[in-house]
């Protein structure tokens, strides 16, 4: 049990795994490796799918090859697509079963790490992605405290905070390591 807080991480996908059935819809904001898109299209199935952004095309090819050896290429639509324009997809958009929305921000670790998530983008994909969830859906974020993830993280503080009575909102970080990652749970009602 307790290597699941170890990472931030492997908690976030403990959390997903407990709200994400089969047969749901899940979107990776973040696709990076594509190791949580894979992970996304495990949790749904085969019945299910997923949608993933980023506005690398290297990021979507890597991440394309990783789905197809855990064989779940078929289940995800790519979307070489800044996050913040997840609701100018239809196929998104018309989807009630979209049952997670998941962000791990920063950059992409194969990738120039100068290209990085920016606040506001990310600020206007979470308001987003709070819409589209399905009720009992989750959204998660991990949220990074180098130096240019520390504004990004503050101004989604400041909005979980400010998320309304039809969300419960939870924080996680290791307190005595210094720049650990912060990990937003948030539960749509």
């Amino acid at each position: 049990m307790i290597e699941t807080f170890r990472r931030q991480t492997f908690f976030i996908k403990a959390c997903i795994q407990d709200v994400l059935k089969p047969g749901d819809s899940a979107i990776d904001a973040t696709v990076g490796t594509g190791e949580d898109t894979v992970f996304l299209a495990e949790c749904v199935g085969s019945g299910g799918c997923v949608y993933g952004f980023d506005i690398q095309q290297g990021a979507i090819d890597e991440a394309k090859k990783r789905a197809e050896q855990q064989g779940v290429l078929e289940q995800i639509t790519w979307f070489c697509d800044g996050h913040e324009h997840m609701d100018q997809h239809r196929d998104i958009v018309c989807n009630p079963r979209i049952g997670a929305v998941t962000f791990n921000l920063g950059y992409w670790p194969d990738g120039d790490p100068g290209i990085t998530t920016q606040p506001q983008t990310t600020l206007a994909a979470l308001e987003q992605s709070a819409v589209l969830l399905r009720a009992g859906g989750i959204l998660t974020i991990c949220a990074y405290s180098h130096l240019t993830g520390q504004a990004e993280k503050e101004k989604i503080e400041a909005w979980v905070q400010n998320l309304g009575r039809g969300y419960d909102a939870y924080s996680f970080e290791v307190k005595n390591h210094r720049k650990a990652p912060t990990a937003f749970i948030i539960l749509k009602k």
